[in-house]
């Protein structure tokens, strides 16, 4: 696997003097290094991806995770194949060098399990009884729940929240919805008599209560 992806590395970084393909597998495996608790786990670490690198949006990874909860397949392996698929698509046009980018950021993405796992196997029937090794698992375990909460925000706040941005000499910035609906209700508040109809404003300002109603259906 590694030396496929040299191999084809090598060869675009001659023809096109670009080294996309080392970066893909790089970013991913980054990704895929830090997943402990499964493919929810990832989106904290493809959020900032997207951030960094400006291959796909907040958006684009929230209509992913849609996807990718109502399709067979993992959520990090599909974000990953379809992300490398659009990123040398956009780069070079060329359907064969898309695919190859496809293949390239799911390696990636799934590297650090294969090596992980290899490696595990290798001693934890010798070692599982070992008080150390539990306690590693333990924090694990918690480690796993945390990365999941904070992933089920983010999806959240993409989601069931109104979105707002700003745009400065052509610039477009997201605007962090929760202090901007905050302001926009209770900045020019004036009396406890007021604060009521400011908190109403809030809620209508912070929720997008059509994807709220269509949440708790589906949801319930």
């Amino acid at each position: 696997v590694l030396w496929f992806i040299v191999w084809i590395g090598l060869i675009v970084l001659f023809i096109y003097g670009d080294p996309i393909i080392f970066v893909l597998y790089l970013q991913f495996f980054k990704v895929g290094i830090c997943a402990f608790g499964g493919g929810l786990a990832t989106i904290p670490f493809l959020k900032e991806l997207g951030e960094s690198t400006g291959w796909f949006t907040q958006l684009d990874l929230a209509n992913m995770i849609a996807v990718s909860e109502s399709t067979p397949g993992a959520m990090g392996v599909n974000m990953s194949t379809y992300v490398g698929y659009m990123v040398l698509n956009n780069y070079y046009h060329n359907l064969g060098l898309s695919f190859v980018g496809s293949i390239i950021s799911t390696l990636g993405l799934v590297s650090p399990s294969i090596i992980v796992i290899t490696i595990v196997a290798s001693f934890l029937n010798k070692f599982k009884t070992n008080k150390y090794v539990e306690w590693v698992f333990y924090g694990l375990r918690a480690a796993s729940v945390g990365l999941v909460i904070a992933a089920l925000y983010s999806i959240l706040e993409v989601s069931l929240f109104n979105q707002y941005q700003t745009i400065t000499d052509g610039v477009i910035t997201q605007v962090d919805c929760i202090s901007h609906s905050w302001n926009m209700a209770f900045s020019g508040l004036s009396g406890f008599e007021n604060f009521f109809p400011s908190l109403a404003n809030f809620m209508s300002y912070l929720f997008n209560w059509k994807a709220v109603a269509i949440g708790l259906l589906f949801g319930i």
